[in-house]
């Protein structure tokens, strides 16, 4: 599977104010997950993003906020109970409706919301590639299992920067110097 910026959509799940804290590595998610929004919309790669019951979780954190708001139209987000994005009638409309076969997921926590909604959209036929250092869960453990799970399950693993530039492809796309600074 190679990632196509004309059949991508980015999927966001989760990344939310009293949820990010509990995580092992939640400066470094937040980090990667601002470099993969900034680039996704350098790339025109639609966003969409999700929050697990606000009401206790909180909404997702400020500084991702201000990247998803920047994408043109915003980056719509979907608040769900489902564990998994597309156990959501809304959420899988959405998803359905951008005409999207690849998802590039990222958030928290891998080992429950990422991995579901994975292995959900791979019933699906949807090719999925998993963001590993944009994503985690309070355990290391938990997060390297679920990673291995959605790999045997068919999912791609990939960071950041490899998949930045897999949808780059070359040097003279205008977004090549945006990525670049974004990658430094």
């Amino acid at each position: 599977m190679k990632l196509e910026k004309q059949t991508s959509l980015g999927l966001i799940i989760d990344i939310q104010e009293r949820l990010l804290p509990a995580m092992g590595n939640p400066d470094s998610i937040e980090e990667a997950c601002s470099t993969l929004l900034q680039g996704l919309q350098a790339l025109d790669v639609p966003v969409l993003h999700t929050e697990q019951y606000p009401r206790g979780l909180g909404h997702t954190v400020l500084p991702l906020q201000s990247h998803l708001n920047g994408f043109n139209p915003p980056s719509p987000c979907y608040e769900k109970l489902s564990f998994s994005c597309l156990s959501d009638g809304a959420i899988r409309e959405a998803i359905r409706k951008t005409g999207a076969k690849q998802l590039i997921v990222a958030g928290i926590e891998t080992h429950v919301c990422l991995q579901q909604t994975v292995l959900e959209a791979l019933n699906l036929g949807m090719e999925v590639m998993v963001v590993h250092d944009a994503a985690g869960s309070r355990s290391i453990i938990d997060h390297q299992q679920a990673l291995e799970r959605m790999r045997q399950e068919g999912a791609r693993i990939g960071s950041v920067e490899s998949i930045l530039f897999e949808l780059l492809e070359t040097a003279e796309d205008p977004a090549f110097r945006t990525i670049s600074r974004l990658i430094k």
